[in-house]
């Protein structure tokens, strides 16, 4: 058995009179969702690609949305651009295991923060990890990964502009899960929250549905013991689901290529415009949803057994919002929390504030 909640790695601090805001930061696949004090969320898609190109983008050229990474040993700068209407074809494609300590995970970091109004300022941050990445094959912490993480975070990013990058004063890494188990029986002020109560006397798995994976972990006592045979991660998350989507509707329309906007549509509404035409593809949607949910809960029988033991699986994430009616029809101890989709950035920002003691 592991501690649910451990002492995070973090950077140097600075001087104790330096003012700080504080704010969560789940960096996942699919998006970045930022969390501040005062409840205000912010999401921006992770789409990235080589090169500077916002003059491509009518109406943007003065946004920031074009970065430059500094070699601290040579000073040569990669240039790279995050957009959310950067093409398929033209982002790099993040789904692989060194994604946490990369040039690209710095800049949709810096992006957040610069585009939520923090370029210049000082900030104590909660980034995360997957199950998977976070913990080792024995259950400890992969300190390892954690500190290249937190490293990276302090590497020099130069937003392509009039604006400076926002400086992490102290950086905190979380589980993904976890921080999201945290939210769930904490409020924004640090009390406890309605569902304490009830989570912290019952066996609870998190279920974090994101882009890439889907996280799990087990829970007993209150979140205080971590079962290490009972946590992990599905290599299975949204983006799966928005593959079937577009798979779909390539070959059901004969298309050669279908932009994500068209996904996402189809996603969030069930319809799609194509050609000036608009098509209803609800129950299609439905039925891929209740595939894809199905998917994950054999999986999930796979790696945990038998979950009868488990009062109550509560789901979060960004699948978790997609996928509520779906979860809760079929699974009785499935609870999803109100706006799942930033449960992990709210964990996040009370990890940095109230559980690593700020700065």
């Amino acid at each position: 058995m592991a501690t649910a909640v451990k002492e995070a790695k973090e950077t140097k601090a600075k001087p104790a009179e330096t003012k700080f805001t504080f704010v969560g930061i789940d960096d996942g696949h699919s998006d970045v969702k930022v969390v501040l004090e005062d409840g205000t969320t912010f999401k921006y898609p992770t789409r990235i690609a080589y090169g500077g190109f916002a003059a491509d983008f009518p109406g943007m050229e003065s946004a920031t949305t074009v970065f430059a990474v500094v070699d601290a040993q040579t000073g040569k700068e990669s240039v790279y651009t995050t957009h959310a209407y950067l093409q398929d074809s033209e982002c790099i494609d993040i789904r692989f295991d060194g994604y946490p300590k990369s040039d690209m995970n710095l800049v949709m970091v810096q992006n957040a923060l610069v585009n939520s109004g923090f370029a210049g300022k000082d900030v104590v941050v909660t980034t995360g990890l997957p199950v998977q990445n976070h913990y080792t094959s024995d259950g400890h912490i992969n300190s390892e990964l954690v500190d290249a993480k937190v490293a990276n975070l302090g590497r020099q990013v130069k937003p392509v502009g009039n604006l400076p990058m926002a400086n992490i004063v102290k950086s905190y890494v979380a589980t993904e899960a976890i921080a999201s188990f945290i939210d769930a029986i904490m409020n924004m002020d640090g009390t406890k929250s309605d569902l304490y109560a009830r989570l912290t006397g019952d066996t609870v798995a998190v279920l974090d549905i994101g882009g890439k994976t889907t996280d799990f972990a087990v829970l007993y006592q209150g979140g205080r013991i971590v079962d290490k045979k009972r946590l992990g991660s599905l290599t299975l998350g949204i983006l799966e689901l928005k593959d079937k989507i577009s798979n779909y509707i390539r070959q059901h329309y004969n298309l050669s290529s279908i932009g994500m906007k068209h996904v996402e549509s189809v996603l969030n509404t069930g319809t799609f415009k194509y050609g000036g035409k608009e098509y209803d593809l609800s129950k299609e949607l439905e039925d891929m949803k209740d595939e894809f949910v199905r998917h994950i809960f054999s999986s999930l029988d796979r790696k945990l057994g038998d979950l009868g033991d488990v009062d109550c699986i509560l789901c979060v994430g960004g699948g978790a919002a997609l996928l509520r009616e779906n979860l809760t029809a079929k699974y009785g101890q499935a609870l999803v929390v109100d706006n799942p989709e930033f449960a992990n950035a709210r964990g996040m920002f009370k990890i940095a504030k109230y559980i690593g003691k700020g700065a």
